[in-house]
């Protein structure tokens, strides 16, 4: 568990936050195989020879890169 979970909590509060966290650790597992596939999906959606036929390739590509480096960072932090 990351410590960003309990930053600025108190030692119950930050209790609670572990104890919830591990209780939910399948449910969260779950949702990393879920996002792996959201960024698998965006990857993909660069690497198309489509999208490089519209004019604005560029901003939609660096939509893409963003919304994989967002889920990058979350999947790190609901893993243990």
């Amino acid at each position: 568990m990351k410590a960003i979970w309990t930053k600025d909590l108190s030692e119950d509060d930050a209790d609670r936050i572990r104890n919830e966290f591990n209780a939910s650790r399948y449910l969260f597992d779950r949702l990393i195989v879920i996002l792996e596939g959201f960024e698998k999906e965006s990857i993909k959606k660069t690497q198309s020879e489509k999208l490089f036929i519209l004019p604005s390739w560029k901003d939609k590509v660096a939509n893409e890169l963003g919304v994989q480096r967002a889920l990058v960072r979350i999947i790190e932090h609901i893993k243990e």
